[in-house]
């Protein structure tokens, strides 16, 4: 469990905060703030921004600027739902969302940014990258590593035995 004094997660750093619930919302722009944080609002933006939203009652003109800001000056905001932003406080690991993720769907603020047009990182498989054993080399067969060094990753073949040179 990390206490106030451990490793501050957010100093130096801008956190926005927008709606309630499950938590008030100035309790969580305490938080950050007694975490070194500079608590955002539409006159601050930071690469990679971290704005931390409630179910209800979130400014929905300040999460639309958000992501228009971060398009014009190209980066994106990492948004994060409030019982994650709890999570990632108190155990140090932040949750990441992804395309169609259903904790999306079930989180109003959360689906709102999507609605507007945020695009969430998308885990779905891209045929012909990566992999490893025989289905790799049956999706991409030119891969550089096996159409230039003859490379393959053999199921079974613990990594310290690949790793060596053959002479």
């Amino acid at each position: 469990m990390r206490f106030l004094s451990d490793d501050l997660l957010f100093w130096g750093k801008t956190v926005g905060v927008t709606g309630s619930g499950p938590y008030d919302e100035m309790a969580i722009e305490r938080i950050v703030t007694l975490e070194g944080a500079i608590v955002g609002d539409y006159d601050i933006w930071q690469t990679n921004q971290l704005i931390v939203v409630g179910r209800e009652a979130f400014d929905e003109d300040y999460l639309m600027e958000s992501i228009e800001f971060g398009l014009e000056q190209g980066f994106a905001c990492r948004y994060l739902a409030q019982e994650d932003f709890w999570d990632y406080w108190l155990g140090g690991e932040e949750t990441t969302y992804y395309a169609g993720d259903p904790r999306i769907a079930s989180h109003e603020g959360m689906s709102f940014i999507a609605s507007i047009g945020f695009k969430w990182p998308s885990i779905e498989f891209v045929e012909g990258h990566g992999g490893t054993g025989s289905l790799a080399d049956r999706l991409n067969p030119a891969h550089q590593l096996k159409s230039r060094f003859g490379y393959s990753v053999k199921a079974g073949v613990p990594a310290k035995e690949r790793r060596q040179r053959e002479i």
